[in-house]
């Protein structure tokens, strides 16, 4: 029984060493280097002839400043001896862009570069890799994705907790052949100096918390890379069928955003959906699924959630697709609405986080498919760019109540209860859950035990479901608090 894991999770600034980044001073703390050319700096970032348009904030980020005259480049020179022909990395950063009363025209690029060259600048370095086939330039404003704040949308100012910050960044596979010895890597970020640049001098990209880790093979074979978005990102379109495993943005607006404390922390990652106010159109976020087993009964969970203070106007909905160039719907499967009360109802409410939503499919004769994200084109052009946020996506075979009693000896009483119900199976319980009526999670035990006494005596009385968890197999029951 095979469990699929595409889910956003909480990561915190140390994430980043926990990943066994190979990079070091990720986050900026420590100076950066000075150097004539690039073959004198060592592994460590810097700058060409002190580049006039980079500069190093006192809360640890690059700026990259907004001018007229010329491009601002920063660089890290990588140690080939930390890297293996044949294997697979990710490039993660953090980058948002500041203009203030103005807009920005230039986005941010980033690539990895041969040395071979001049070592004066990039001018003869050529490209080191493609992201993939379809990434095309791996660009912040082209076709990797749009950030957050670019072009007519940059932020007036950092605020205080930070903004949201696009995650972003691009995979790489090095060929089995590279002689990584003849050809050490650069990693250059580029902002393209502007036709009319901002006066005010915090205008500019900047960039925070980078990262490169090797991509680990799955051990089962299970192409699950991957839905936290600390390990890979989107990719701003491409046409099915997929031969990649990325988040897709289809149509509207599909980002990868880390949430952020006031100490530059991040605190979670989520994917957020868009569609386009006013007749822009509707917002699609796509990502192929493989290795299912075919004419197997299977079930999508995940978060979703709405912005805070905004009514929306058209509700969204998740289904499968078949993998193919008409974007065929899976065959006898209906879409699974995520309604407008439902969404109003979590933006009107501070106290509502994130609420849970399933969507169940049968595979078919299909051993893959594409998961489809839609949230309908909102009629009112102030919701242009309004999202909603995905987060812990799983999905996982199915069980029928009474095969999963059967199968594990699962049995729980009293039901209804009052305080407490108990639990127990022949096989190890991992988690007991509890859900409301609307979906919320009202209660979460990680038991890792065949036997244990489930407390609901805080609870209100009413009707609630029981997701039980053992082997990555799942049941749900209905439970009554008295």
């Amino acid at each position: 029984m095979k469990k699929i894991y595409i889910f956003l999770i909480l990561i915190s600034s140390l994430s980043l060493s926990s990943q066994n980044n190979l990079i070091t001073n990720s986050s900026f703390d420590n100076p950066i280097g000075d150097y004539a050319g690039i073959n004198e700096a060592s592994e460590e970032w810097f700058v060409i002839n002190s580049d006039p348009n980079i500069a190093q904030t006192a809360e640890g980020t690059i700026h990259l400043k907004s001018n007229n005259t010329a491009n601002a480049i920063v660089r890290y020179k990588l140690d080939p001896t930390k890297f293996t022909a044949g294997k697979s990395y990710k490039i993660l950063f953090d980058a948002i862009a500041l203009g203030k009363d103005t807009d920005l025209n230039k986005g941010l690029t980033f690539q990895i570069r041969n040395t071979i060259g001049s070592g004066a600048n990039n001018s003869a370095l050529p490209k080191w890799y493609v992201a993939d086939s379809q990434t095309g330039l791996c660009s912040i404003n082209g076709a990797l994705f749009s950030a957050s704040a670019n072009k007519g949308n940059a932020q007036p100012s950092w605020g205080s907790p930070r903004p949201w910050s696009t995650r972003g960044g691009a995979n790489f596979n090095i060929p089995a052949e590279t002689d990584l010895s003849a050809v050490p890597m650069v990693l250059t970020f580029v902002y393209n100096k502007e036709t009319n640049a901002p006066e005010d001098a915090a205008s500019g990209w900047y960039i925070d918390n980078v990262s490169v880790t090797e991509i680990p093979a799955d051990p089962d074979g299970v192409i699950v890379e991957d839905g936290s978005m600390d390990i890979h990102n989107r990719r701003k379109s491409a046409p099915m069928p997929y031969t990649t495993n990325f988040w897709i943005q289809s149509t509207g607006n599909v980002q990868v955003f880390a949430d952020r404390d006031a100490d530059n922390n991040i605190t979670q990652t989520a994917l957020m959906v868009a569609a386009t106010g006013g007749a822009g159109g509707s917002g699609i976020a796509r990502k192929l699924v493989t290795n299912l087993t075919e004419n197997t009964d299977y079930v999508l969970r995940f978060k979703v959630k709405a912005t805070e203070g905004k009514t929306y106007t058209k509700g969204a909905s998740v289904r499968m697709k078949t993998n193919d160039a008409a974007a065929t719907n899976l065959a006898g499967n209906d879409a699974t609405s995520i309604t407008i009360q439902e969404i109003n109802a979590a933006a009107a409410d501070a106290n509502i986080d994130f609420f849970e939503k399933e969507h169940e499919f049968n595979s078919g004769a299909n051993t893959e498919l594409v998961v489809n994200f839609y949230h309908g084109n909102e009629t009112d052009a102030a919701l242009d760019n309004t999202y909603f946020y995905l987060d812990d996506i799983t999905i996982e075979e199915k069980l029928s109540s009474d095969s999963f009693e059967n199968y594990f000896n699962f049995s729980y009483s009293p039901n209804p209860a009052k305080n407490q119900f108990s639990v127990e199976a022949r096989k190890v319980i991992s988690k007991i859950e509890l859900f409301n009526t609307t979906g919320q999670n009202v209660l979460s035990k990680n038991m890792n035990a065949l036997k244990s006494n489930i407390d609901v005596s805080s609870l209100q009385k009413g009707i609630y479901l029981m997701r039980a968890s053992i082997e990555n197999k799942t049941a749900t029951y209905k439970i009554i608090k008295e």
